[in-house]
């Protein structure tokens, strides 16, 4: 078998970038510019047919939801209701558990332009939703959520909003995938089977991504802030 010293050079190359977790990290180790590495890698793709590097993911927004401060009319019966953000520091709190720092999320209020931040501190710490709704209907505290998801037990009375003027705080909810040259079909549907469903359980005034394809477009309107899939 005849020795090819460019395909054994893209080899190397590519331990060296999966070795190192990075295009550029690999380009240090091996005295190279990082563009010098990502033409080794496309050269040897180019040379076996297949693509041995996913270099990014791509994002899609599916849905922006609302965050709002909510309490059970029994625990503002019993405590009364804060008049304006900086007031809830005085009542109970649920605080939910931020796998990233191991400490409380941060609490913000958003009107427009301005932000309230309140220090994240409670009594109570959770790490699942359901836990921390089930304990702010039972009259635990006040907790902020997401609005899509609990409709429902707002139009049944369980929980009140108590700040609606400043939720103004937006959180996107992302699918992430491979780049685009791979894009399977069966990835295609689940996005827009995604899509679909969320839009359907948020309110109108939410912003909204539609699905990809002409029949699927008419139903859904895209999100001014939502990224393309280019």
């Amino acid at each position: 078998m005849t020795f090819d010293g460019r395909l054994f050079s893209g080899i190397t190359v590519l331990a060296a970038v999966a070795e190192s977790g990075s295009f550029v990290r690999a380009a240090d180790a091996l005295g190279l510019s990082p563009s010098g590495v990502s033409r080794a890698v496309s050269r040897l793709e180019k040379r076996v047919g297949v693509r041995l590097l996913d270099r990014t993911t791509r994002s899609q927004t599916l849905l922006e939801t609302r965050i709002i401060t909510v309490a059970s009319p029994r625990y503002v019966a019993e405590h009364g209701q804060p008049g304006k953000p900086e007031e809830v520091s005085k009542h109970q709190r649920i605080m939910f558990y931020n796998p990233v720092t191991a400490k409380p999320f941060e609490w913000e209020f958003h009107r427009g332009k301005k932000v309230t931040e309140i220090p994240a501190e409670g009594r109570l710490l959770v790490s699942d939703v359901e836990t921390m709704l089930g304990a702010c209907i039972a009259g635990a505290g006040i907790a902020q959520v997401m609005e899509i998801g609990v409709e429902q037990v707002m139009r049944d009375g369980l929980l009140v909003d108590l700040f609606p003027d400043w939720s103004d705080e937006r959180f996107p909810l992302y699918a992430l995938f491979p780049s685009r040259r791979h894009r399977a079909a069966k990835v295609e549907a689940f996005i827009n089977f995604c899509i679909e469903s969320l839009s359907a359980a948020a309110p109108v005034r939410h912003a909204q991504i539609r699905p990809r394809g002409a029949s699927a477009a008419k139903k859904l309107r895209r999100t001014p802030h939502g990224d393309r899939d280019d």
